[in-house]
Formats: structure tokens, sequence, C-alpha cells
């Protein structure tokens, strides 16, 4: 291809992905892939084929393909993809491993990061058959015929292949193959729908729609490339710390065979300035994220209630067969992965993957595979994502509310909790798991509810006194609604707080007087993200209610009663005291806990500290004396530590709202004492 042309459809890749294959590039020999005659045998073929692949796979180990002769990619490669059958399983695999070796190295020679170490030449070349949509060099075709192969080997190296060639390839390519892709998925699964329904049998092979799944989950899920350690390396640093930092770059630096035959000693490939930057704009302006998202949601109807009928076929299955469970859990898998904070989806493309959601409880009955339970609770939990999102908003989302009230009724009336396939024995493992999945849901769906109460509450509040221009307190009819909602949700929050109680002694051997803030942490000692979030869910609970009830001015035996009757099954006290017990009251603990980004622990101790500032005569009240040491000395070496660190500037963050709050509670601490 010339440069004239090259250069057109970098700039305009969404009118070119549909061309023909076009003038060749330089280097590039575009001839007629070879005829049966022109090949002696198929033995030779086959053998020339191997030596082929044999010979790219040592150049990618250098990162530059320039040694390998690029004739052999449609002569070799993309014939042999063409001339493969079932009975050549171990050449298809083969076909597909390259074509993924090679979409992976281009993408990372495409990043920011290795940009400026040089781009091989020949690497550079093959990018554009690659990515030549519909043209005799394209590798899709084959690949989406594998993707459906009867052996699960080759169809999940296609799946791999085709999830490279997507993460590497330009904006407009990506949306050729999305929507056949998407075709592929859709059109068999509705035409199979009616099928389903009344026979229960499948359209295409489980596997092939399991691995379809599972290329728009990779997708969706693909990190963003971030700066390379050795780039960004500042004048302060010390000498032997740049040392280390200019070693490693040049072991890293990419050498292009190519460039130093035309007599460029660097090693450096060197383009034309206007490609380089139209690259860039290309990959800053590439959204394969979004891109799949969009697409996805185009089509969502047909997909979940494909799913939905065939969920509710398994839940009645006698002797489901473990084939047939692979695409359930691809397609919860990648349900989760839509609407997940870390695929940062905006809520207008993620509105479409909240329909249908309620109708998967009625259908977790016992009979219903354990893996599909579990991937259902999953996501539940991925909707209320309570530590990471909700719980710092102040009003929430209509889906995620209600999904809460939903949960809350099928625990109270429903019997959720009894309809879980726990099992004892060998699977207790395996059970203990999915019992914490089910609790954190349980106490999310609560803490959602008390949080959507109090949002509306001070909406209320904060509506009256504007209207009457200065603070008062809530008209009598509206204060009496709200102390109506109020005593049916502390009755409800009850009895679900019972349900789980008497379940969970029921499952595991913990004393029958052993409040829920207790065993709860030891239920979770091993899950620290799982832990902190039942945590922080237990303190927002008891906050918001009595924050609720202090705005009523509440002094009705009801919600007095109710509000004590809370205290002592979900005390924040309580909690905080056995989770440093568990961890020994160790600080090194508590400080990884600050600076890791894996937990909400920043949020919880913040709080925390707050309630017991507010609230310290109840502190006092639950401890007693020796406990009361043991907390407070924890705290003092806290702050002390966390003083080290940030007179060193080793703290990645502003912590000074946390040492002030430890501080305020030192002198209530030392205001006791003395």
């Amino acid at each position: 291809m010339g440069e004239p042309d090259r250069k057109r459809r970098k700039c305009h890749p969404e009118e070119n992905v549909n061309a023909g294959p076009g003038p060749p590039p330089v280097g590039i020999n575009n001839s007629e892939p070879p005829k049966p005659s022109q090949i002696e045998n198929d033995s030779t073929y086959w053998q020339h084929f191997h030596d082929s692949v044999n010979n790219i796979n040592k150049c990618l180990i250098t990162r530059c393909v320039c040694p390998w002769k690029l004739a052999d990619y449609q002569d070799v490669l993309i014939h042999a993809s063409a001339k493969c059958s079932n009975e050549n399983s171990n050449e298809i695999l083969l076909f597909c491993s390259v074509i993924q070796l090679l979409c992976e190295e281009i993408a990372r020679q495409n990043s920011v990061v290795n940009r400026s170490n040089g781009y091989c030449r020949s690497l550079w070349k093959l990018k554009v058959l690659l990515f030549h949509v519909n043209s005799d060099s394209d590798p899709t075709c084959a690949l989406q015929n594998f993707i459906r192969s009867p052996y699960q080997y080759v169809s999940y190296a296609a799946a791999r292949a085709l999830s490279a060639w997507l993460k590497a390839a330009d904006e407009g390519a990506c949306r050729v193959l999305l929507d056949r892709l998407l075709e592929n998925i859709v059109s068999p699964l509705a035409t199979s729908l009616s099928t389903l329904n009344t026979s229960g049998t499948h359209g295409p092979l489980p596997h092939t729609v399991s691995n379809l799944l599972d290329i728009l989950k990779n997708c969706i899920e693909a990190p963003e490339i971030e700066p390379h350690p050795t780039e960004g390396a500042t004048e302060d640093e010390d000498e032997e710390n740049n040392f280390a930092l200019q070693d490693r770059m040049s072991r890293n630096k990419l050498v292009c065979c190519g460039a130093i035959e035309d007599g460029n000693s660097d090693g450096i490939t060197e383009h034309d300035p206007s490609e380089l930057d139209q690259a860039e704009e290309d990959d800053e302006s590439k959204d394969l994220k979004s891109s799949v998202i969009r697409a996805l949601g185009k089509h969502w109807r047909v997909i979940v209630t494909y799913f939905h009928a065939a969920l509710t076929l398994a839940q009645s299955a006698t002797n489901l067969h473990s084939e047939d469970v692979f695409p359930l859990v691809s397609f919860l898998s990648l349900w989760q992965s839509t609407i997940s904070v870390k695929a940062n989806v905006s809520v207008l493309d993620s509105k479409p993957f909240y329909s249908r959601m309620e109708a998967l409880l009625p259908i977790m009955t016992p009979s219903l595979d354990p893996i599909i339970w579990r991937e259902m609770i999953h996501l539940f939990n991925e909707v209320l994502c309570y530590g990471s999102t909700l719980a710092l908003q102040d009003f929430l989302p209509d889906e995620p509310c209600n999904l809460a009230h939903l949960v809350i009724r099928h625990v109270r009336v429903e019997r959720l909790l009894d309809r879980a396939p726990i099992r004892s024995g060998r699977h207790f493992v395996s059970d203990r798991s999915l019992m914490q999945k089910l609790v954190l849901l349980v106490l999310k769906a609560v803490a959602v509810t008390v949080k959507e109460t109090r949002s509306e509450s001070s909406s209320l509040e904060s509506e009256t006194n504007s209207e009457s221009g200065h603070p008062d307190p809530l008209r009598s009819e509206d204060s009496e609604d709200l102390h109506a909602d109020m005593t049916v949700i502390l009755r409800s929050i009850k009895q679900v707080f019972r349900v789980v109680d008497t379940r969970i002694k029921a499952w595991l051997p913990f004393h029958p007087e052993t409040a829920l803030s207790e065993w709860m942490v030891k239920m979770f000692n091993d899950q620290d993200d799982a832990l902190i979030e039942t945590m922080l869910c237990c303190l927002d609970i008891n906050n918001g209610l009595y924050s609720n009830c202090r705005g009523l001015n509440a002094t009705s035996n009801t919600l007095q009663t109710g509000l004590m009757d809370l205290r002592g099954t979900l005390n924040p006290v309580q909690t905080w005291l056995k989770f440093l017990e568990t961890v020994s009251y160790d600080t090194d603990v508590l400080l990884d806990l600050l600076v890791s980004n894996e937990t909400c622990f920043l949020l919880y101790l913040l709080r925390l500290l707050k309630f017991i500032r507010r609230n310290w005569e109840d502190f006092l009240s639950v401890l007693s004396h020796r406990q009361l040491e043991d907390v407070m000395t924890c705290f003092i070496r806290l702050r002390m530590a966390i003083r080290r660190l940030v007179s060193k500037n080793l703290f990645p963050y502003n912590i000074g709202p946390i040492v002030k709050l430890l501080e305020k509670c030192e002198e209530l601490y030392e205001g006791k004492e003395n």
C-alpha cells in the first residue's frame, strides 16, 4: 500500500474497513495463495507451516519480526487456516496462538510505553495486513469459523486470538468485528429460544456461546495502559536509583533488526511523524470498553431473555450436564462486568443491563447448580456496590434500591437463605464462600435501604426548612408518615437479622448467644475486602437508623425498643473490638489497610472515629477498663505511626482528617482518666 493510501486509511478507518486487499505495502508479497498443484504434497506444506511458526516464535521473543519472512504470513499462515480441517487441530491451535501473539505485541508497541523505544518495521507493515478487514489477509474470518469448532481447545484458542485482535485493532475494524460477533451470538439464541422453551434443546454448542461471551467480557475488563515505571524519573532521585532505571530501560528497549540493516546503529525505527501522530490519535480516540458496552446494549434484551429461559430450565433440570453450565456462568460473569464499578461505564450506557435482574431471585432454588448460585449472588453484590460507590452518594439510584428491597423481601418472606444449596462435608470450603456472599448481600441490602430512607428524610426536612425560611421540625403529617415508615423498617430489619443469625448458626458452629456483630468478624476473617465492607454496612445501618429517629424526636416505645434491640444485635463498637482482637491490635495491619486501595477501610475508620467522638459515653459503656486501654493504645500507636510516615512524605494521600479524629479521641480519653 502506497504512502497516500496508507495515510488515507489511517485517517478514516471506518470508511476502509470493508475495502478489498488493495495494493500491498512495501516488502509484502501479495501474490495469490498457492494452489494445491504448487505444493508437492501435504506433508511438505505442513512442514513449511511448522517451520514458519517456529521462526516467528523465535522472533517474537526479541519483539522484532524482521528476520521472519513476511511473505509467509499470507502464503503460509492465512492459507493454512483455510486448508485446516477438524483433523488438523494442532495446526489450528498454532495458527490461533501466532495471531494472538502478534496482536499482543502490536498492542504493546502501540502503547505510549514502548513507542518512545521504537517500533519494529516489519511489525508495522504486518499490522496493515492483520487489521484490513474483509481482505485476503484478514484472520478474523478463519478465527470465527474455528470458534464454532466441536473441539473445546480449538474454540477457546480462537476466542483468545479474537480478544487480542480486538484490543490491538483500530476503532473502525473493532466495530465491524463486534457487529459480527454479536450477530453470531444473538441470531442463534433468538432462533433457538422457542425450541428452548418447548423442548429444552439448545441451539449452538455450549462452549461456543461461552467463548463468544468471554470475548466481550475480556474486552470490557481490558486494563488501561499505565505509564511504565522507568518513565518520568525525576532529577531528585539519587544516582543509584537513576542508574538502575537507565539499566532497566536499556534492557527493555526494542532493537529493530531492519533498522540496523539500514545503517541505523541505534536500531530505532523511523517513521513519518504524521503517521505516528495519527496512530497516537487513533489509540487515544479508541475506547474499546465503551464500544462493546454500547454494541451489547442494543442486543441485551434478546440475550437476557434467552438466558433467563435457560436458567429457568436449569433450576428444574434433574441432571444438568457440566457443559450446559458453561454458557450460563459466562453470561452471568459478563453481566457482572457490564455493571461493575471497575468498568467505569456511564449511567446512560449501563441502564439496559439492569433489566430483568429481579427475575433471577425466584429462580434461585436448592436444585439450581451451586456455581450458578454463586455467580448470581456475585452479580447482586456488584449492583449493591456499597463500599466503593453507594456509601459515598447522598442520593441513591433507583436500580440498587429496588434490588435491595427485593432481597430483603426474599430473605424475610421467600426464605432465600433456606433455599441456598449449602452442604456439609467435603464441600465446606466452597459453601463457606457462598455463605459469606449471602451475608454480605443481606447487609448491603439493609444498608442501602436505611441510606435511602435517610436521604428521603433529609430531603423532606430541607423542603420544610426552605418553605418556612428557617429551620423547623417536620410538619406533623410528614413526621407521622416517616414515623410509620421507620417502625416498619425497624421491624423488617429485625426479622432479617433474626433469619440470618439463625441460619448462620445452623450452618457454622457459633455459640447461640454470640451476637451478629461478633460472629460476622469471625466469619469474614479470611476476606479483608468483604470484612471491611460488612463492618461499614453495620456502622452505617446503626448511624442511619439512630439519625432518622433523632430527627423525628422519637419517644414512642415501639421505636425505642426497636433501637435497643438493634444496638444489642449490631453494635459497631463490639465489631471494632472483635476486629482488633482478630488482628492482635497490630497497627501495621491497620496501616496496610489504610494505604491499600483494595478495601474501603479509610472510609470505615473515618466514620467509626466520628461515631466514637459523638457517642463517647456509649463507647465507654460497651468496653471494660482493660479493653478500653487496649483500644486507645492501638489508636495512639496508629497516630504516631502515621505521623512518622507523613514526616517522611511516604503517605500516598492526605491523612490529616484521620489524625485529627484520633487526637480528639485521645483528648476524650485523657479527660476521662483525669
